[in-house]
């Protein structure tokens, strides 16, 4: 297993500027994420992958990590359609994924450009923080200092992603040190970072 979050990028952006042969056959999604995060194989596809892997060690995107090893499958009749699809999930919603944005090779693109309707819309299953290798070197979640307790003002709701959005905060801390609804309606406290409060300039801070 590569040892730190900085391996692991390094060795996805190798790839991305020198593609080896399981790049470039395409559809080896399983093995080239295994690889960038240096776990050995543990199943024949990345849809077993994913469902080899107990509950314990499975995330959804409000937790997940750069470096964990994401999956994505169609579904129909309740059932999982064919093999699924790995990446490895990289900073700000971005992904290290095979054939994409073009076949044979890897590319570093927007989750969407998997999960979402413009892209293959392939329902996402989870993200997975640990293999039969050893856990995988995810990056650590950023520390609980410097928050600052802050209403929202203004007159409209906003919905939660835009709120994480302008306060400078990742997925992960926000849901860290805040319980809101999706839709933040003006007046809901929220923890941001004192640094981050430009969405609040001028508006009452409680």
């Amino acid at each position: 297993m590569r040892s730190s979050w900085a391996a692991i990028e390094a060795y996805a952006e190798h790839l991305r500027a020198h593609p080896d042969a399981d790049v470039q056959a395409g559809g080896h999604c399983q093995g080239v994420a295994r690889d960038i995060v240096g776990a050995s194989g543990w199943a024949p596809s990345a849809l077993d992958a994913a469902l080899a892997i107990p509950e314990a060690h499975r995330h959804t995107l409000a937790t997940a990590l750069p470096g964990m090893i994401g999956y994505a499958a169609y579904r129909k009749n309740g059932h999982y359609q064919e093999y699924g699809h790995a990446f490895v999930l990289a900073e700000n919603h971005y992904v290290y994924s095979t054939d994409l944005p073009v076949a044979h090779r890897l590319g570093k693109v927007p989750l969407t450009m998997i999960t979402g309707s413009s892209g293959w819309n392939m329902p996402l299953l989870w993200f997975i923080d640990w293999t039969p290798s050893g856990p995988i070197a995810v990056k650590p979640p950023s520390t609980a200092m410097g928050l600052h307790e802050i209403k929202v003002g203004g007159r409209t709701p906003l919905s939660v992603l835009e709120v994480i959005r302008q306060s400078g905060m990742s997925q992960h801390r926000f849901y860290q040190h805040n319980k809101v609804p999706n839709v933040v309606k003006p007046g809901t406290r929220v923890n941001v970072p004192v640094a981050c409060t430009a969405i609040y300039a001028g508006r009452d801070r409680g």
